[in-house]
């Protein structure tokens, strides 16, 4: 008998032991998947915010986008500005008759620039309104105003005229970029 009981002891511990093993293994997957359930969620929470960060950027750039095609079209490319003025103020005798020292430009196409009449000229004061002319007939300018002239004298004894001229400028610019972009184009290609 103390060999049936021996395997009774033995047979009861293996079966507790197995029942004990399955109940973990019972409660481990139970809680892996809960786990499981709470990483899930948390990572919907996190494409959630990921979606909303992503629109909200992209949002930003779309508005950045237009505010930089808003200044591109609105801007004022001031070096072809400059050329127009050279090209603008009269010549006699192949030499401009007022040379222009300084040039200011603002936000509203408005410009001012800084002028002199040339040593030598018999008729400075005609200089100055054949300039004035000038810009008043040119495509790329409207409404130039002097408000003042002083004058001088240089060290030959001629008058010269000092006088800021106010001007704004109708901002042509992209018609005239691009026409010069297709010109050169055309001179590349003969």
């Amino acid at each position: 008998m103390k060999r049936i009981s021996f395997l009774l002891i033995v047979g009861v511990i293996v079966m507790i032991l197995t029942g004990s093993y399955a109940g973990y293994q019972f409660w481990q997957k139970s809680k892996t998947a809960g786990d499981l359930q709470r990483v899930e969620k948390s990572l919907g929470d996190y494409k959630k915010a990921l979606s909303e960060y992503e629109k909200k950027h992209i949002v930003e750039a779309v508005a950045a986008k237009r505010l930089v095609n808003d200044l591109k079209k609105n801007s004022v490319q001031w070096s072809a500005a400059i050329e127009r003025i050279v090209e603008t103020v009269p010549q006699k005798d192949d030499k401009p008759i007022a040379d222009v020292l300084s040039y200011s430009g603002s936000a509203n196409n408005e410009i001012s620039l800084n002028v002199k009449t040339v040593p030598g000229s018999e008729e400075p004061y005609f200089d100055v309104a054949d300039l004035i002319e000038a810009f008043s007939k040119s495509e790329y300018f409207a409404d130039p105003f002097v408000p003042a002239i002083s004058s001088g004298v240089d060290e030959k004894g001629y008058e010269i005229l000092t006088f800021l001229m106010n001007v704004k400028y109708r901002g042509r610019i992209e018609q005239t970029a691009k026409s010069d972009e297709s010109k050169a184009a055309s001179i590349t290609r003969n």
